[in-house]
């Protein structure tokens, strides 16, 4: 008999726990907007909140920043950190659900992580990605059948810009958060800390970072960003992203040092710039 995804020694490994919260979250109603890379790559970024009481994993940050995201909705992301919290064993670490989620009981987080289908064979994957693939049964030749598009797939190619827009901006946090060494290692792309000065000086900022095509950068007083008009903000920020392209890069995030997102730009479908402020 094959090992159950069970049979993992000692507490999980930091690459096992980020794997398996990947893995819980690309097979959920999540997946449709969150892209597993972008997700990985900021909860390398954010893993020693999630670490902040030695030996406990806490699902608070990854629910934080999830839920600030555009299109992402708690009923959608339940399901996923409902499926984490069963597998509290096979990782061997306490897990420490959201706040927001400790109201249900055993039986209706049994329930929620039910429309989070994982199979076995995925989570003994990232519990033991060392061990040999269990071989394939043989395959039946499949039967042609006519093409047709699913409701689903209808939803996932409407919400592609989205999945886009959120993707980049996560791959900022992940920048901010992240250290240049760990970033090499899972992005390919190193992070280069950037003067505010030269993204704006109209703007509190108190740090930029980039990598690769995309720049974030961090606010140093929130309250007076946002005592601004709407107008005057967009205006302030398209002329971020201008420099922002001056120096290479193709997408600008504006964030708190929490990771909440206040304005994002890139070069739209009419190919000028794009800015959007929350």
């Amino acid at each position: 008999m094959a090992d159950t995804p069970a049979a993992i020694k000692g507490p999980a490994s930091k690459r096992t726990i980020v794997d398996a919260i990947v893995l819980a979250f690309s097979k959920s109603d999540v997946r449709d907007v969150v892209g597993t890379d972008a997700l990985r790559m900021v909860l390398e970024g954010h893993y020693r909140d999630m670490m902040k009481t030695p030996g406990v994993l806490s699902l608070q940050p990854v629910y934080d920043l999830l839920l600030k995201q555009p299109g992402v909705q708690a009923d959608q992301a339940t399901p996923a950190f409902c499926r984490i919290k069963q597998w509290e064993g096979r990782l061997n670490i306490p897990i420490e659900m959201p706040q927001e989620l400790n109201a249900l009981t055993t039986i209706e987080r049994d329930r929620h992580a039910q429309k989070c289908k994982v199979p076995d064979e995925d989570l003994a994957r990232v519990l033991n990605p060392n061990a040999a693939p269990a071989p394939k049964p043989k395959e039946a030749v499949p039967v042609a059948a006519p093409a047709q598009r699913s409701s689903a797939i209808m939803a996932q190619a409407e919400a592609s810009p989205l999945r886009r827009t959120i993707a980049y901006v996560l791959f900022a946090i992940g920048i901010i958060g992240a250290g240049g060494s760990i970033w090499w290692a899972v992005g390919g792309a190193k992070i280069e800390n950037i003067t505010p000065a030269q993204i704006s000086t109209d703007i509190p900022l108190k740090l930029a970072k980039r990598s690769g095509d995309t720049i974030g950068a961090v606010l140093s007083n929130k309250m007076a960003w946002m005592s601004r008009s709407q107008p005057e903000r967009v205006r302030l920020l398209t002329q971020a992203f201008e420099k922002s392209q001056a120096l290479g890069a193709e997408r600008f995030v504006l964030m708190d040092e929490q990771g909440q997102v206040f304005g994002h730009a890139q070069i739209g479908e009419d190919g000028k710039p794009n800015a959007t402020v929350q």
